[in-house]
């Protein structure tokens, strides 16, 4: 049998990355590998990486934008941030938005106090 000079191709890999110091070419390797995985095996290695950047969070953008400006400002009132008669209606809903990515109101209060509005 034919010895190489790496044990596996998994070595070879990582020497490969571990000498480059290009990131066009770090960014291609890279590329190269995940396009052959699927999305079961990238979540098998990036499960709480993809978490912490809230991945699995609901966009809500879309509820967001249709909920009345009494339910957002009641939202936002509840979490002790205070809203003001001269903000309009987007600033208000740009600061829900910021306040729910952030996790200082959570995306239950928000479902809920949609479909409540409606």
């Amino acid at each position: 049998m034919t010895k190489y000079k790496w044990s596996s191709p998994q070595e070879w890999l990582q020497q490969k990355i571990a000498a480059t110091d290009d990131i066009g070419k770090l960014r291609g390797i890279v590329t190269s590998v995940v396009d052959k995985l699927d999305s079961d095996e990238i979540q098998d290695v990036f499960q709480a990486e993809m978490d912490e950047d809230g991945y699995f969070k609901p966009d809500l953008t879309d509820i967001i934008s249709r909920m009345p400006r009494e339910a957002v400002v009641k939202l936002l009132e509840d979490a002790s941030i205070p809203c003001y008669d001269h903000e309009d209606n987007g600033v208000l809903r740009e600061a829900l938005q910021g306040n729910y990515d952030d996790g200082t109101i959570s995306g239950a209060a928000i479902e809920s106090a949609a479909k409540e509005s409606t």
